[in-house]
């Protein structure tokens, strides 16, 4: 067996493998060898697509704004549920204040935003 995908072709040639394989095993006709086949495929291609096609996370300013906009939320709603001013809440947006530990632990429990996306580093504009 393969130590690792080389390229974008053997890379779609392993994707078709493991969509075979799935739907091998949901049909309930695979054998123990396909099993580990799966997990071997599914470790080569998640190597593959970390090194080639990583995506970063959003910081944790673009996050707010995303959730601001995706949920409806005005900045007086989000500023209540944080404990902090509107006018603190816009310094956080434009880059001029960070986040506080205890906002942290409001948007993570409140708003179940990932403590991984909030815990990014970012730069603060004066």
């Amino acid at each position: 067996m393969k130590r690792n995908i080389q390229n974008e072709a053997e890379y779609k040639q392993a994707i078709q493998r493991l969509e075979f394989l799935t739907d091998k095993g949901e049909a309930g006709n695979i054998a123990d060898v396909e099993l580990m086949e799966i997990d071997y495929l599914s470790l080569l291609i998640d190597a593959y697509v970390e090194k080639h096609f990583h995506i970063a996370q959003p910081n944790p300013v673009e996050h707010l704004k995303y959730i601001l906009e995706n949920k409806h939320m005005k900045q007086q709603e989000l500023a209540k549920l944080l404990g902090i001013s509107k006018g603190t809440l816009s310094n956080i947006l434009n880059y001029r204040k960070k986040l506080s530990i205890d906002m942290i632990r409001v948007l993570h429990c409140k708003l179940k935003i990932s403590y991984d996306i909030l815990m990014e580093d970012y730069e603060l504009q004066h």
